[in-house]
Order: C-alpha cells, then structure tokens, then sequence
C-alpha cells in the first residue's frame, strides 16, 4: 500500500523548473513596478545598481533627489526594445510620454535598474549608465538622479 501512495504522489507532483532569464526579468519588473507606484526613493534605489553608480564617484543616492515622471506609471505590455530593458508610460495629459528602464545582470545573476542623473540629457552628455555615463567637461556633481530615461532619447 505504501509504494502505491508514493507512486501517487510521484505522479501527481510536477517536475521542478529551474527559473529562466525572463521569469528573473519578470519578477525584477514586478518588484520595480511595485516600488515606482509608491516612488519610494529607499524602494528604487534597493532595486538600482547602486554600486556601478558609486563606483563613478557620485554621491550617495540617498543624498540626491529622485526624478520620476508623472504617475502613476504603466509597464508596456511585455514590449522592450531590448532584452535589456523595460519601456514604461506615464501619466502626462494629452500625450502620455514613454520611458526606459536599462537592466543590468549581476554577478549573483539579479537584474538592477541602471541609474543616470537625469531622465533626458542634453545632446552634449554621452547616453548610457553611470558607471559608463561620461559627462565631458561637466565636473559638477549630480543633485538628482534616477532609472528612467526619455524614450526615445532626444537627438
């Protein structure tokens, strides 16, 4: 009667699946889309690449002000332009304006959000992140910062 039970349960039991980059995107974006509801600045900067952002010498985000777009802001339908990224919509009358989010993979296999020091650069500021994100000739120090950048960027 026991082999029988265990049989049973061994058939009814589904195999284990090990989790894929997508469904680790997914969550990712779920806990973001969480902490950008409630624009919770210590919710976001858990989930940015805080430590790319100090490795280039900028200040602690908790020092800065967060910028986020007019709320509440709406994921696009599993649309990105890139593995890489999320694409979101904001609030804004009539024109609702598109946003991205680059996601970077650490080395424990977790997504963060990259942080810049402003949503749209001027053409004369190198687009990217900061770790990458080079300000030629603009050696004053960032006062606000943020994970999402004007989509498409302006030209």
């Amino acid at each position: 009667m026991t082999a029988a039970i265990v049989l049973v349960l061994a058939a009814c039991v589904e195999p284990m699946r090990m989790p894929q980059a997508a469904d680790s995107v997914q969550i990712f974006a779920d806990r973001m889309q969480r902490a950008l509801d409630a624009r919770d600045p210590h919710d976001i900067a858990a989930l940015a690449d805080v430590a790319a952002w100090r490795e280039a010498s900028h200040p602690p985000v908790e020092e800065l002000e967060l910028v986020l777009p007019p709320g509440p802001l709406v994921r696009e339908g599993g649309e990105t332009a890139a593995a890489n990224e999320i694409i979101y919509r904001d609030a804004s009358s009539p024109h609702p304006r598109r946003w991205r989010m680059r996601l970077r993979r650490t080395a424990d296999g977790d997504y963060r959000a990259g942080i810049i020091p402003e949503p749209c650069p001027t053409r004369s500021r190198s687009r990217g992140f900061l770790g990458e994100h080079a300000r030629p000739g603009d050696d004053a120090e960032p006062r606000t910062w943020t994970v999402l950048e004007c989509y498409p960027l302006p030209s």
